[in-house]
């Protein structure tokens, strides 16, 4: 997985982390005071979290955990890594399914990564593409290619096998199973 290194303390996923800045945010302090009916306490992993709730939708299935001003942008910045420089729609999008800030899509649209800067085109692609559908849900939609065969020596023997590789387009999570053609041995990675 695409995990950013070194680990950072800043992850989104660890409830302990947006629990001390919910605690210590003012500002999220009177929105729920303001708007009890959009702001409920959700229990993960015996942690109690500020959520968003819009008032319009199901409160058990369509909630979204509060960023703080202070997560809001270590958490695109984990977002970004994670799902390998996605574009401004795929990396909103992605946030946006179990993540609330009213600045959300502003601070996607104004952040920049310094590797999408120096190896990234400006503009549109080449040719006359339609848009790309983004899925955000894991194991969604799943890539299979077959590759190989490949030869390697080792020692005096030498190897020819080939190799299944399947990936997850949401997450880039890559699986590889090898198959050595003399043996019939499956190798997973």
């Amino acid at each position: 997985m695409n995990l950013p290194s070194p680990p950072t303390q800043e992850n989104p996923l660890d409830f302990q982390w947006i629990k001390r800045h919910q605690d210590d945010d003012e500002i999220l302090y009177h929105m729920r005071k303001g708007l009890p009916h959009a702001y409920h306490l959700r229990t993960f992993d015996k942690i109690d979290l500020v959520c968003h709730i819009n008032p319009n939708e199901d409160a058990d299935t369509q909630w979204k955990i509060c960023l703080t001003k202070k997560t809001l942008i270590p958490t695109i910045r984990w977002f970004h890594q994670v799902l390998n420089h996605p574009g401004q729609t795929r990396l909103h999008d992605a946030i946006n399914t179990r993540y609330y800030h009213p600045q959300l899509r502003h601070e996607v649209n104004n952040f920049a990564c310094d590797a999408c800067q120096k190896y990234k085109l400006s503009g549109t692609g080449y040719g006359l593409l339609p848009p790309r559908e983004s899925h955000v849900q894991p194991f969604y939609e799943v890539a299979v290619d077959l590759i190989g065969p490949w030869k390697m020596t080792i020692g005096n023997n030498e190897y020819e096998f080939n190799a299944l590789t399947s990936i997850d387009t949401a997450t880039n999570l890559v699986e590889m199973i090898c198959i050595d053609e003399k043996t019939s041995e499956h190798v997973r990675n």
